[in-house]
């Protein structure tokens, strides 16, 4: 017997030894949450293990906060504990709380520091045993690598609530715009991004706001069609708000582009606008794209939709003007499915809703190999006018009543994904074009946008101080949309090659104690039995197993 029991712990001995020296030679990481949480993706693996200099990760979202916001903090330092798991020495990361620096004037600038990058600070609001508690916070974080800064913002406005899924939200998005803002800052290539010009598309200074953004992950040009033989050397165009009619050749360069894997984002207006005192009418543009557009599968229709709830717009009443809403300035829904159960597409995850004007309806048309997913919604509440599009202004004296708006959700943006078949297949080559490398087709690698609204990108202009506003900000309501975040969204899907984009998908699944339950019965109830039944699990294991052993060798004196 004592030498069965010798043999049973020599070979205990050898295993202990083998598994630390496996151990001491392998890596790896074990997860038993359902969803994952504290996971990172192989895609973010691959980026921080490519880290040719370390990163330095400075968090300013740091110090005596609500529970809430504590969570958001604890998963931040998380992810970035994944992350050096696999970057090594080349990430390193810090927590700073800005409002304990105790000297004012470098309190001060550290704060001017921080609201010049865009991490302004935030009134975080919240409700902790039947209190209303307020904190001053700076969400964000500043990533340097060699010698690029670039600032992540983790809960955005100036004002933030509380609200349990708020939180979850910004939780879900925590790894994506880490990964995202490491893998830009160590990126080596930026790609190229084109504004195709020449067709009265918007002017610059009503692009800057946008232009601003993406420059910190793209180099970005302007492109006149007329002026090229063909469009090379960039990875993406976006056709922003033209006016005047594409010619053949220009229709050609942009289908070739594409057929050859160039991306492209179509925003146009199928309907001119023109407002005055009296009201709106609406006149269908000739833009010579309906027919492109439609080979990809998809059409503009020569409609205008009214939608509630709506952004405002001024109105003289007497001697003053005053916003009013404006059906014609529908608030849109980011989504990719009109069923709640179904995941929504990276693009639009989490994203707020996005200030359009001037909208018209989109069709999908049948296109053998193309994937059609609609990204932008407008509300139940919607009706559509067409032509002869007439609104009077006198129709604004009248409370807009929602039996009025029965259409239904209309869609008016989709991604188009797939094999794109040229529009000039079986067609002669127009003239001034290049026909001699001619593509028939995408080959499964096309990916087009479309968005039936041309202002989506253009921000406005205050005209005090004659500076341009932040893309998506209304100016009249002072409240600020997703615009900016759906263009960047939409950008990065189309042009990224890493797989970053797909971690907006990204689902925590919360499953919080009962409130309610936890004010009638107390906190220590439930203090207790979370800490100390564990604990008094293993104990009762550890009694009993002393006793089966006692018993065990009992029998062998």
């Amino acid at each position: 017997m004592k030498q069965k029991a010798l043999i049973r712990y020599s070979a205990l001995i050898f295993g202990l030894i083998a598994l630390n020296f496996i151990a001491g030679r392998s890596f790896f990481r074990w997860d038993l949450t359902e969803d994952k949480r504290y996971s990172i993706s192989e895609s973010s693996k691959a980026i921080v293990e490519k880290l040719e200099e370390p990163v330095y990760v400075k968090v300013y979202l740091h110090g005596n906060f609500p529970a809430e916001l504590k969570e958001l903090e604890r998963n931040i330092r998380e992810t970035l504990d994944e992350l050096k798991a696999y970057g090594g020495a080349n990430l390193k990361f810090s927590f700073i709380d800005p409002t304990a620096i105790a000297d004012k004037d470098k309190r001060g600038e550290l704060y001017k520091s921080l609201a010049q990058m865009g991490i302004k600070p935030s009134n975080f609001q919240a409700r902790e045993e039947g209190k209303s508690v307020e904190r001053i916070v700076f969400p964000g974080a500043v990533l340097t690598y060699k010698n690029g800064q670039m600032p992540v913002v983790f809960l955005s406005g100036t004002s933030v609530s509380g609200n349990r899924d708020f939180i979850t939200q910004a939780i879900e998005q925590v790894e994506y715009k880490l990964v995202s803002a490491i893998h830009t800052l160590s990126s080596t290539k930026r790609s190229r991004v084109a504004f195709i010009d020449g067709h009265g598309e918007l002017e610059q200074d009503r692009l800057i706001s946008l232009i601003s953004e993406m420059g910190a992950s793209y180099e970005v040009g302007f492109l006149n069609l007329s002026t090229i033989p063909k469009i090379e050397g960039v990875d993406a165009v976006i056709v922003a708000k033209p006016q005047r009619s594409f010619t053949e050749s220009d229709k050609y360069k942009l289908d070739q582009f594409i057929m050859n894997g160039g991306k492209a984002m179509f925003f146009i207006d199928a309907v001119e606008s023109r407002r005055d005192t009296s009201g709106l009418t609406g006149l269908p543009y000739d833009l010579n794209l309906r027919d492109l557009l439609f080979r990809y599968g998809v059409r503009a229709n020569e409609d205008l939709i009214q939608s509630l709830p709506s952004g405002s717009l001024p109105i003289k009443v007497g001697n003053q003007y005053r916003p009013v809403p404006w059906a014609f300035h529908p608030l849109l829904n980011p989504q990719s499915s009109l069923n709640p159960n179904d995941r929504p597409h990276p693009i639009v995850r989490n994203l707020g809703p996005v200030l359009a004007k001037d909208v018209s309806t989109l069709d999908t048309i049948t296109a053998k190999g193309v994937t059609k997913t609609p990204l932008l919604f407008r509300s139940q509440y919607t009706k559509v006018k067409g032509q002869p599009i007439f609104f009077s202004v006198e129709e604004l004296r009248f409370e807009p009543q929602k039996e009025q708006f029965l259409k239904g959700a209309v869609p008016v943006a989709f991604l188009l994904e797939g094999n794109f078949t040229s529009f000039y297949k079986g067609r002669p080559t127009p003239m001034g074009a290049i026909g001699s490398d001619f593509k028939p087709n995408s080959e499964g690698k096309g990916k087009i946008i479309v968005v039936s609204d041309g202002d989506m990108l253009a921000n406005d202009i205050d005209y005090q101080s004659k500076r341009p506003l932040p893309l998506g900000y209304d100016k009249y309501t002072g409240t600020s949309f997703g615009n900016k975040d759906f263009v960047l969204n939409s950008l990065n899907y189309l042009l990224d090659n890493s797989g970053i984009i797909d971690l907006r998908t990204k689902v925590i699944e919360e499953r919080p104690l009962d409130a309610l339950c936890i004010k009638d019965e107390g906190h220590l109830k439930w203090q207790l039995l979370n800490l100390g039944l564990p604990i008094l699990l293993v104990l009762l294991f550890g009694i009993i197993r002393f006793f089966v052993r006692k018993k065990q060798y009992a029998s062998f004196k």
